[in-house]
């Protein structure tokens, strides 16, 4: 998987391969998924990104044209 921010347009995409898309969905505002025709996932985009992600962590660790996603911490959320 690789990460691209653009900090001029606010917005984060997550590519999970190089198959270009077919076609997108819009899951909620702002959020757009693309796919092929099959039905796979080629990447999400994410508008407005910093308002969306509450994740300080990845918000620190992106930088403009990002190539690959940072390294986060795992957490262990089972009881």
């Amino acid at each position: 998987m690789k990460a691209q921010y653009d900090s001029t347009a606010d917005a984060l995409y997550l590519q999970f391969g190089t198959q270009a898309p077919d076609g997108v969905v819009e899951m909620a505002a702002g959020v757009h998924v693309d796919t092929t025709d099959g039905g796979e996932i080629i990447g999400i985009e994410i508008l407005n990104a910093s308002e969306k992600i509450n994740n300080p962590p990845l918000r620190g660790k992106l930088q403009p044209h990002q190539t690959e996603m940072p390294k986060l911490q795992s957490t262990n959320r089972s009881a």
